[in-house]
């Protein structure tokens, strides 16, 4: 039985000290959103857009569950330090065959379901109570987020200084709204800035080919406000075009500021967005 998740807003920087006592801070684990239920006698597996992946992790499926149970997590690789590996992550995910080389873990945030009862409208609280009861103790494959109440900018400022991906926050009297967007969940990402080189433009499907200064070729970004499209059209200066006029190459590269997630294993730049234009 597959539920929509409840998605989160995104938040510049955490809640100010007077507020930060009405949430709970969360790690946010940079991995793979998974819906686990047993319903009817039956454990499935669901990614965060409904599609079944229950086959693909066995790993999972053979830790038993209450019946009658929907939980809600993420599904993550560690690497051989005990980091989590997003990349490792998507490499599993495309192929059973490193069952036995990737180590993934579930790391369970909320449970939907308990005892064949929706149990949504409770306060977020109560249901981490209803996690904790019915998941199995005693093993590392599948276990509940830590969290801690308040503190959320301290958190963050940890979090950061690791190097890891953000923090999630939660109110802490929050139900659970099922396919929603809600300002009772909220992500904090800890974005990595640089300032590249736009040195060429595909158009059919927009994206802008990203250099260093010495010419490295850093990944192909494709967010960009329509304003500064806008922009970059009107002041680049083409040097060729392919034959269907859908790759645009610059004669002089063009500087400016993105945003990203962080280096990947091959030194480029993971989901690369525009910031800001540099002079």
């Amino acid at each position: 039985m597959y539920v929509k998740p409840m998605l989160l807003q995104r938040l510049q920087s955490p809640p100010s000290v007077e507020e930060e006592s009405n949430y709970i801070s969360e790690l946010k684990c940079d991995g793979i959103r998974l819906m686990m239920s047993n319903i009817e006698g039956k454990t499935r597996l669901y990614t965060r857009h409904g599609n079944e992946v229950t086959a693909m992790f066995p790993e999972i499926t053979s830790i038993p569950i209450p019946p009658g149970t929907i939980l809600d997590g993420e599904l993550i690789a560690l690497s051989h330090d005990g980091m989590i590996d997003f990349e490792l992550m998507m490499q599993r995910f495309m192929s059973k065959k490193l069952i036995n080389k990737v180590n993934i873990q579930y790391v369970v945030f909320d449970i939907l379901y308990s005892g064949n009862h929706r149990i949504t409208a409770l306060p977020l609280l109560e249901r981490k109570k209803h996690l904790l009861n019915c998941l199995p103790s005693k093993q590392k494959t599948m276990v509940p987020v830590q969290y801690m109440t308040g503190h959320c900018q301290a958190f963050y400022d940890a979090v950061k200084a690791k190097d890891l991906e953000g923090i999630v926050i939660k109110r802490i009297n929050s139900t659970y709204t099922s396919g929603r967007v809600s300002k009772d969940w909220l992500k904090i990402i800890n974005y990595k800035y640089k300032v590249v080189y736009i040195t060429s433009i595909q158009t059919k499907k927009f994206g802008c080919t990203l250099t260093d200064e010495n010419g490295q070729y850093l990944g192909t970004m494709e967010y960009m406000p329509g304003a500064d499209r806008k922009h970059l059209f009107s002041h680049a200066q083409i040097r060729d075009k392919s034959e269907k006029g859908t790759y645009l190459k610059l004669i002089e590269p063009i500087p400016c500021k993105v945003k990203f997630r962080n280096w990947t294993k091959e030194n480029l730049l993971r989901l690369p967005s525009f910031e800001a234009w540099v002079n």
